[in-house]
This record gives C-alpha cells, sequence and structure tokens, in this order.
C-alpha cells in the first residue's frame, strides 16, 4: 500500500475530530450565554455598565436602586470618664431632667476655682495659704468619708470664708446606684458638713463628673446646684506641676471652672507629705498660676455666684 493512500484517510479523521469538538465547544459557550444571570433586587438591573466599567451602576441607576435596608447594629454606651482638659462637658444620662454647670456667669474675665476630693490635712491648709495670699475665694468639694476624717480641716476652710460643696459620701460611680443609693451618699455627707462646720452645703458635684437622672432628680430634692467644670488639668494623675499650669494658663477664659484636687479618698489616713493622696502638684501649680492669672486679669467668684 503507497503511503498516501494511508495519510489520506488519517487526515479525514482528524477533520471530522476537529468539527465535533468545535461544535462542543460552540454548544457550550451558547448555554453559557444562556445561563440566568444571579437575581438582583427588586428595580435593580443585573448588569449595567457606568463610568467606572462593566459591572457599575450609572449614578441616575444608582439613584433609582432600592438597596435592601440592613438591620441596625446596636451603639454600645460608653463608661464616663475623665476627659482630657477643657473637653469634658456633664456626663449626663441621656434625657436627664437636669443639667450641670460648666461656667460661670459674672462678667468678663471672671471664673471660679474648685478643689475636689478632700478634705486632706496636709495639702488643703497649703492650698488655703497660698488663695489666702491672693485674696481669692474658692469652692471645696469634700467627700463624705474625709469629712469625718479630718473635721478640723474642713473647719478651716469654712473660717477662710471658702464654701463647701457636696462630692458624695465613698466617691462611687452614680451609674451603678439606685435612686435611693444616690440619695444616701448626698444626704449623710450634707448632714455631716453641716454637723461639723455649720455650713449646709447647696453646691454638689458628681464623682468624676457623671451625672445621673438619679442624680439630678435627688439634687432637686434636697436643694443642691449641680456644677461641673470646663478646664481639667488632670492634676489628679500627677502630671508635673508645670504640666497642670500650662493646661490651665491655656484653657482658661471667661466663664470658666477650673477642677483641682486638694485630696483623694485612701485606704488610711493621711499622715504627712509624700503619701497617699499626696497633692503638692497641684498646690505647686496653684502658687504659679494664680498670680499670672491675676495679672492677666482674671477675677474670681463661687459657682453659686457669690
Amino acid at each position: 500500500m503507497k503511503v498516501e493512500q494511508v495519510i489520506a484517510p488519517r487526515r479525514l479523521l482528524l477533520t471530522i475530530g476537529s468539527a465535533t469538538l468545535l461544535c462542543a465547544c460552540g454548544r457550550a459557550a451558547t448555554r453559557a450565554s444562556r445561563a440566568p444571570a444571579p437575581l438582583a433586587p427588586a428595580g435593580e438591573p443585573s448588569d449595567s455598565t457606568g463610568p467606572d466599567g462593566p459591572g457599575t451602576q450609572s449614578p441616575s441607576a444608582e439613584a433609582t436602586t432600592a438597596s435592601p435596608t440592613p438591620s441596625p447594629t446596636p451603639t454600645p454606651t460608653p463608661t464616663p470618664t475623665p476627659s482630657a482638659a477643657g473637653t469634658l462637658p456633664p456626663a449626663d444620662t441621656a434625657g436627664a431632667a437636669g443639667q450641670a454647670d460648666t461656667m460661670v456667669h459674672a462678667g468678663p474675665k471672671t471664673v471660679a476655682l474648685t478643689f475636689d476630693d478632700g478634705p486632706n490635712p496636709i495639702d488643703t491648709p497649703r492650698i488655703l495659704d497660698i488663695l489666702h495670699k491672693y485674696g481669692v475665694t474658692a469652692t471645696f468639694f469634700m467627700i463624705g468619708m474625709n469629712v469625718r476624717r479630718y473635721p478640723d480641716t474642713v473647719r478651716d476652710v469654712v473660717a477662710a470664708g471658702h464654701r463647701v460643696g457636696n462630692h458624695s459620701w465613698s466617691h462611687p460611680d452614680l451609674g451603678t446606684l439606685s435612686k435611693a443609693g444616690v440619695r444616701r451618699e448626698l444626704e449623710r455627707t450634707s448632714d455631716l458638713i453641716a454637723d461639723t462646720c455649720g455650713q449646709h452645703p447647696v453646691l454638689f458635684r458628681a464623682p468624676g463628673g457623671h451625672f445621673t437622672r438619679n442624680s439630678y432628680a435627688v439634687c432637686a430634692e434636697l436643694g443642691l446646684r449641680s456644677v461641673c467644670w470646663d478646664v481639667d488639668p488632670e492634676d489628679w494623675s500627677n502630671p508635673g506641676a508645670g504640666t497642670v499650669v500650662q493646661r490651665v494658663v491655656s484653657d482658661i477664659r471667661t466663664g470658666s471652672i477650673v477642677l483641682n484636687h486638694d485630696g483623694a479618698l485612701t485606704d488610711g489616713l493621711i499622715t504627712a507629705p509624700g503619701s497617699d493622696g499626696d497633692r503638692s502638684q497641684t498646690v505647686d501649680a496653684l502658687r504659679v498660676y494664680l498670680p499670672q492669672l491675676i495679672d492677666a486679669g482674671y477675677r474670681f467668684t463661687l459657682p453659686d455666684g457669690s
């Protein structure tokens, strides 16, 4: 048999096979092109071309498309904490029927100095000496437990002409207490202050500035006015006297209520400088920034307007 006779049939078979394969591929491509596209939401085109190329919608299509509305995700409520200098509004429970004062309104360049968490038998008298030197009156928001520990210091504050405010009995987070629990904290403190120095508090500051609906309601019942602040140098964290000075001087403005700390709630008695509850940085800072403020034309008042 000649070679040409063998090759010819083989060429015929290859030709038939190739034609069969092409037909199969064509049928597969046809099936793919006819397959239904994934269903789009009602009213939304399944495939459109926008300015960014295939697969994107034009602005007009987007404007008329009704996309499914996702289920809202609950927003967690943050735990209130003391914030940086000059940024803390009253930490109020939403919808609370009340408001804490963060400013005083007694004329241009008039401000108020306040001191929390005392009294302190070491540092409170040093603060009183500085205030006396410059003829400035301040408000001391006292913790009931410290009033019981240091009654003589409470009387010294009042004798020097300063105002004593209520800062709760044990410095709790008022948000964790029932209304009855809040009332016990405030009423017990006010009664002890009155018994100790003869001055019944008319001002209240919540621990950490965390006022709540219950605290506002109790204050209204007890005749207490809620007072917060708008300048917080965070002296309680002992950042250095120079830092405290810089924060106060840079943040203060007409009407500011300045937060300082002359004490702390400690496990034991404060008996010597440098012990728990040491507020020497606050004392050193006050000695520097108070004359600076006076030289800048600031005057001083009390949050109750007296």
